[in-house]
């Protein structure tokens, strides 16, 4: 009977070691596919956010392009700009000749004819009207050249002459 149960004694502790080795190695499999499915989350995790790298890369590259091409357009404008600037200040100046010198000669004629005593008060009237019509004229003519000279002084950032009091002196017909 000694012999029984020492057999009996064995396969108890045969079967516990048998039993703890087999929750051991369930719990060991639980955790392995617990890694498993973690080490896969992971994997396509990595792929989706390889693949948005890419494409934030591809959009980087349109950002730069586009960047680009809009200082280009930029920079023609602005030398589109810069020339029109440049040809209505040549307008500006040729007009300033061609207007003011036919007007002063109105405004003289005007003036000489003014002194000629025989001329009857209507005649005068009508000098004087034709004199303060060229005055204010070539005043107004002067004002917009006088701006045209601020508007390219800050087009190209130097000082224009300036007449402040002529600009507010300016008689209205």
């Amino acid at each position: 009977q000694s012999d029984y149960r020492l057999v009996w004694q064995i396969l108890a502790g045969a079967t516990l070691v048998f039993v703890v080795f087999f929750l051991w190695n369930r719990r060991l499999a639980r955790e392995v596919a617990v890694r498993q499915r973690i080490a896969g989350d992971l994997m396509r995790s990595e792929a989706r956010l390889s693949e948005e790298k890419h494409h934030l890369e591809q959009a980087r590259q349109a950002l730069l392009h586009l960047n680009q091409t809009l200082e280009t357009k930029v920079g023609q404008r602005t030398a589109e700009l810069e020339s029109a600037n440049q040809a209505k200040s040549a307008f500006l100046a040729n007009m300033s000749h061609e207007i003011r010198t036919p007007m002063n000669a109105i405004i003289g004629f005007a003036q000489v004819l003014a002194r000629d005593p025989e001329l009857t008060d209507s005649q005068r009237e009508g000098l004087a009207i034709i004199q303060r019509s060229g005055d204010h004229l070539l005043t107004l003519i002067n004002d917009i050249l006088d701006m045209a000279k601020i508007s390219a002084a800050r087009a190209t950032g130097t000082d224009g002459t300036r007449n402040p009091a002529r600009l507010l002196t300016a008689r209205m017909c």
